[in-house]
């Protein structure tokens, strides 16, 4: 403050030609700090994308080995047809991975439990090994094309008791329809560890249970656009309890 007033007074007695040694104050000028001419530059910084890269490998292969963070569990009622792709009611069923399997246990009768990868494919071919824990009243299921919002998906549903079906779910007609039937004795039961593989492309459906052929049929028109979509893997309880199944490996390719 001090020093303000003090050039304050100095340039008043220059100009009234009262202070001596001021010749040339009026040209004193302040220069303007020069702008820079450039910006400077700053790194982007890297931005999550919008949408997931859901682009599936030529091989996938899961021995469970690690966590389950490509896969979501859906959960369907049997006696009402009703599915829950969100808001899953833990208490019905367990899924572990622990020691190289993948263990489904459920706890109720008359329930699907299936586990979906999260990659969308139009042909594949999905292979499984599957241990029997517990009574022949059950089912192993691989999926193809499943998802919560398009036309529909095929299951292929082999029960310990020797039998297996293939079944077409409409989501905008009549729901679960079978469109194939038979028994295989290549299908060992009890508690019996067994490899199935089921094989979807855009004109046929082909199943084969522990290296021997038992299906192979083309699409059905009303559902040719049922095999696109997610594979997924799942087991059925009926009447009897408890069931429980343990995957061993499983592998997805492109057929």
């Amino acid at each position: 403050m001090k020093m303000h007033l003090f050039l304050c007074a100095c340039l008043i007695l220059c100009g009234a030609g009262g202070l001596t040694g001021c010749e040339g104050t009026d040209d004193i000028t302040s220069e303007p700090t020069p702008r820079p001419t450039s910006r400077p530059t700053r790194t982007p910084t890297p931005q999550p994308n919008a949408t997931p890269d859901l682009t599936p490998p030529a091989v996938f292969s899961e021995e469970f080995e690690t966590d389950l963070a490509h896969w979501s569990p859906v959960l369907r009622d049997q006696s009402n047809e009703t599915f829950f792709f969100e808001n899953v009611d833990e208490s019905l069923f367990s899924l572990i991975a622990t020691d190289g399997e993948l263990v489904f246990d459920l706890q109720g009768p008359n329930l699907e439990l299936y586990l979906v990868y999260d990659r969308l494919y139009y042909d594949m071919r999905l292979s499984v090994v599957a241990a029997n824990r517990g009574v022949n009243s059950n089912g192993i299921v691989l999926v193809c094309g499943m998802n919560d919002y398009d036309d529909g998906w095929f299951e292929f549903v082999v029960s310990n008791s020797g039998e297996y079906e293939v079944r077409a779910f409409d989501r905008f007609g009549d729901g679960f329809r079978t469109i194939h039937s038979g028994a295989s004795t290549a299908i060992r039961s009890g508690e019996a560890t067994n490899e199935y593989t089921a094989t979807c492309t855009h004109q046929a459906l082909a199943l084969a249970i522990n290296g021997q052929e038992a299906l192979d049929m083309p699409i059905p028109a009303e559902y040719e656009t049922f095999y696109k979509g997610s594979p997924a893997i799942a087991i059925a309880s009926y009447d009897l309890l408890p069931v429980t199944a343990a995957f061993q490996r499983l592998t997805i390719t492109w057929p």
